[in-house]
């Protein structure tokens, strides 16, 4: 016997000239995006979880796959965004891939570079030269509404007062929007064990980067964000060390790296502990 209401998708891919594959950055999401109103308006809702489905997949995947990080945590937060405003935006490729992937229909990139602002505007509805350090949302040229997204990802790590930054700018989205960000994580076992041997260094990619100025735990980051007015919603992790979690037990867990080895660890710890870098959804209060 079949259970309630569910949609049953049976798809394949050809190859062809001119075809491509989704997601893709130039024409948008179509498939992706139909699949997801289908299961949004024809399954039901339930609270609870289906048998074959992991609430923990997230957190236990090696490594951010480009926007997939994104879309998961996205999806997580089930989140549907009308206008957006990411910082530090570069060339504003992220920016729209995220716009196109939540339908927004107004999408504002800011940067502090001059450089990315052509590429940028190309790309975005809207893209200005500003240092969101030291200026706040009312700066952004044409702005009369707020956001129901902020989009701040590897930066806070950058600025040397990033409880105020995040704050200011976080005024920028309505109650009740959100904001997503991403910065490495200090409490990594990498950074441990250089700290051990006496051997700190910064690499690109991190998890301590040579632009960084601020260093966060996933404790430190929860303050950030109360701080700010902002509630966690959704977290996921890149582990770096590579990490089994299908290995872990609940509690009595032990970590060895090099001479540094940790006892009596919980599943969340061992986590904790191999993260490389955060990305989390929050929803401002």
């Amino acid at each position: 016997d079949l259970p309630e209401p569910f949609v049953f998708v049976n798809s394949w891919d050809e190859w062809g000239e001119g075809t491509y594959l989704e997601p893709d950055r130039e024409h948008g999401f179509s498939w992706l995006e139909t699949l997801r109103d289908a299961v949004q308006n024809t399954a039901a809702t339930s609270s609870t979880d289906a048998p074959a489905i992991s609430a923990r997949i997230l957190e236990t995947t090696d490594g951010f796959r480009g926007p997939d990080e994104i879309f998961g945590v996205l999806l997580r937060g089930q989140i549907r965004a009308g206008r957006l405003l990411a910082v530090e935006c570069g060339d504003g490729s992220t920016a729209r891939t995220i716009s196109q992937f939540l339908r927004a229909g107004h999408c504002t990139g800011i940067d502090r570079d001059a450089s990315v602002i052509p590429a940028a505007s190309r790309r975005l509805d809207v893209a200005c030269l500003l240092d969101f350090e030291t200026t706040t949302p009312d700066a952004i040229p044409g702005k009369t509404e707020p956001f129901d997204i902020l989009i701040a990802l590897c930066c806070l790590e950058r600025v040397r007062e990033p409880g105020e930054v995040l704050r200011t700018w976080a005024t920028a989205v309505r109650p009740g929007g959100h904001v997503l960000l991403s910065v490495p994580n200090v409490q990594n076992l990498r950074v441990l064990t250089s700290i051990v041997e006496g051997d700190w260094r910064y690499a690109d990619g991190g998890p301590v980067e040579p632009q960084q100025v601020r260093f966060f735990s996933m404790k430190s980051l929860d303050r950030l964000l109360d701080g700010a007015g902002l509630e966690r919603m959704a977290t996921q992790a890149r582990f770096d060390p590579v990490l089994d979690g299908g290995q872990l037990k609940s509690a009595g867990n032990t970590v060895s790296v090099g001479r540094l080895t940790i006892r009596d660890l919980s599943a969340g710890d061992v986590r904790r502990l191999h993260a490389s870098h955060y990305m989390i959804l929050a929803r401002r209060t």
